[in-house]
């Protein structure tokens, strides 16, 4: 879940939280987080056009991909 300025991850099983990270964007219009099928990084974007990837256990910034031509709605992680 993107929200406000952080991503949040969830155990749907239990409904209990696993992690959160602050993120360097704020998702108050649109954007949203997706998790890799790896577990082991997950990628956001928001209304600032970029698009990143972080670092799952400790929310680090891994890559910036800049260039998106609008705000970014959706982000998902195709396997």
């Amino acid at each position: 879940v993107a929200a406000g300025t952080k991503v949040y991850f969830f155990d749907v099983e239990n409904k209990s939280l696993l992690c959160s990270h602050q993120m360097p964007i704020h998702f108050r219009d649109e954007g949203g987080a997706s998790l890799h099928p790896d577990g082991k990084k997950f990628v956001a974007g928001g209304s600032d056009l970029w698009v990143r990837v972080f670092d799952y256990e400790t929310g680090t910034e891994l890559e910036c991909h800049k260039g998106h031509h609008g705000p970014v709605r959706c982000v998902r992680y195709d396997p």
